[in-house]
């Protein structure tokens, strides 16, 4: 993940993993590379009314992070992070490829 809009600099260093059931919970784990050991469990929900998919980190409220589901099935897609204080910013998600080992 990064912020978007912004010119190529230093590669990512923010790595999500997410998985959704079929009852539109999402599960999975968020990892900052400057900081490998502190991996945090992500949980969430599919609003099936609006499509709309939404996360924090485990035991949090805020950030939140939400974009829309079909999103979560494309190589590159928009995401919003709200955060407590009321401002929203722009994230992009990008699809990397599994580890061959």
């Amino acid at each position: 993940m990064t912020l978007d809009g912004q010119a190529s600099g230093p590669p990512p260093t923010i790595f999500l993993q997410l998985t959704v059931n079929k009852q539109g919970i999402i599960a999975g784990t968020v990892t900052n590379t400057e900081d490998p050991d502190n991996v945090q469990a992500i949980e969430g929900m599919v609003d099936k009314k609006t499509q709309r998919s939404a996360w924090v980190i485990q035991g949090k409220n805020s950030p939140i992070m939400e974009t829309g589901i079909a999103n979560l099935t494309k190589d590159e897609a928009p995401a919003l992070l709200h955060f407590a204080d009321g401002q929203t910013q722009q994230w992009l998600m990008v699809r990397l490829e599994e580890p061959a080992d």
